[in-house]
């Protein structure tokens, strides 16, 4: 054997060894590409899944501002609390909304602090959810309250309810009016929002019929007393 010339089983060794390693290569380069296409296919999931979240909650939205407008319920008794939409229309209930909710807000000052709210609700999900969460419930726990004290005929935050106790609703005064949709979003790992504005009559409203309005207006002359804030409700099928 020639000294410096490497043997048969040498050469085969060596090959072996260069073979080896490329199939280590080419598992690492395969491991690579197939955590990309997995992280692409989770955010292609998080994207379509938030698309189909924010067009339930516009469509959501769109119908309730339209049933305000209409008149098909008292949105007096329901400003400011969260409701899911079947508590709204207990006819139209679809299976997969039990995470959507809603609020009616009347009012442009009103409007304005639940935007605000919202937005910082968003400043701080990033910081720290479960106190977000907390305060969410506190403050939801909080307009309950108000809501039950307002309905009780006691004075709860007066200078921003901008109808008067004593006006009759009817079809010449608006009021500005917002209906907020919260859904679940993926891509903000928390809670999204959808707004639908519109201008309101006071007569659609307090979901009376004119008739009912005029109704009560000669009562409160004949009476002498205040009209206070509409009670009647109607039914969802309309007025």
């Amino acid at each position: 054997m020639v000294m410096g010339v490497p043997t048969q089983h040498e050469h085969g060794v060596r090959q072996a060894g260069f073979t080896l390693l490329e199939v280590m290569l080419a598992f690492a380069i395969l491991t690579f590409a197939l955590v990309g296409l997995l992280d692409l296919r989770n955010n292609s999931m998080i994207t379509a899944t938030e698309a189909r979240n924010v067009r339930v909650a516009s469509v959501l939205a769109n119908r309730v501002l339209s049933a305000v407008q209409a008149g098909q319920f008292n949105a007096y008794e329901l400003r400011g609390r969260e409701d899911r939409y079947d508590t709204l229309f207990p006819n139209e209930r679809v299976k997969g909304l039990e995470r959507f909710s809603l609020k009616i807000v009347i009012g442009e000052s009103e409007i304005q602090d639940e935007v605000t709210r919202q937005a910082e609700m968003q400043a701080d999900s990033g910081k720290n959810r479960d106190q977000t969460r907390l305060d969410r419930q506190l403050w939801l726990n909080d307009r309950r309250e108000r809501e039950l004290t307002r309905q009780m005929g006691q004075q709860v935050d007066t200078e921003k309810l901008e109808l008067e106790e004593d006006d009759t609703p009817d079809e010449d005064t608006f009021e500005e009016v917002a209906v907020f949709v919260y859904y679940p979003s993926p891509r903000k790992l928390g809670i999204g929002t959808v707004v639908r504005r519109a201008r309101v009559t006071t007569l659609a409203l307090s979901g009376m019929t004119a008739e009912q309005a005029g109704e009560l207006s000669k009562n409160a002359e004949t009476t002498g007393g205040s009209t206070n804030s509409p009670t009647t409700t109607q039914s969802t099928g309309g007025r």
